[in-house]
């Protein structure tokens, strides 16, 4: 489930769509939380689909461990920054590691998503790689540091998503062994604030 302050829109030119903060979201937040909705799909079963089926799923699905993660809101829609916004944790959170401004697309880098297909990246970050490649899932030295900061921030901040990591029975089970980690990670002893 995306968090409630974005939206998917069309930011033109070889993008297409993306997806933009609606209202300042601030570091710490959760953007993403996998839910029931989300297909979660093993290798095999994505390679016996059809070709033309799976060619359009590769743009959209991203590797979790052993399967293909299928998200079914506009989460599919994030664009790639060699600079991300968003990191996720384990497949089933994106973490806002700096505030995103109203206006401003939501990122994460593919390189780190498990994606099947190299390409030509455009992203205008002052780091830019130039290309992003199946396999290069190193997270860089500062986005892994922002994502620490942003751990440290999680139980400070209003997580608008908490309904869905604590009040769906079906996310609440498959969520459970990552909440612990989340916030022993966060803050020992922390608890999510409710927005």
């Amino acid at each position: 489930m995306m968090h409630a302050s974005t939206v998917l829109t069309h930011v033109g030119g070889e993008l297409g769509f993306g997806v933009i903060a609606r209202e300042r979201i601030p570091a710490g937040t959760v953007v993403w939380v996998m839910d029931q909705l989300d297909r979660a799909m093993a290798a095999g079963e994505l390679e016996r689909l059809p070709p033309a089926v799976r060619q359009t799923l590769h743009a959209h699905v991203w590797r979790e461990q052993r399967s293909w993660v299928l998200s079914w809101d506009h989460c599919r829609f994030t664009n790639h920054s060699c600079e991300p916004n968003c990191v996720g944790l384990d497949g089933a959170f994106d973490l806002a590691v700096r505030d995103i401004e109203p206006g401003e697309a939501i990122t994460n880098d593919y390189g780190a998503l498990g994606m099947q297909a190299e390409f030509t990246c455009q992203c205008g970050a002052p780091s830019c790689r130039g290309f992003v490649r199946p396999g290069t899932t190193a997270v860089s030295s500062p986005t892994s540091r922002a994502y620490r900061d942003a751990l440290a921030r999680v139980t400070q901040v209003p997580q608008p998503l908490v309904e869905s990591l604590l009040g769906d029975p079906v996310a609440r089970e498959g969520l459970a062994p990552l909440l612990p980690r989340l916030l022993r990670s966060a803050h020992p002893g922390g608890h999510l604030r409710r927005a």
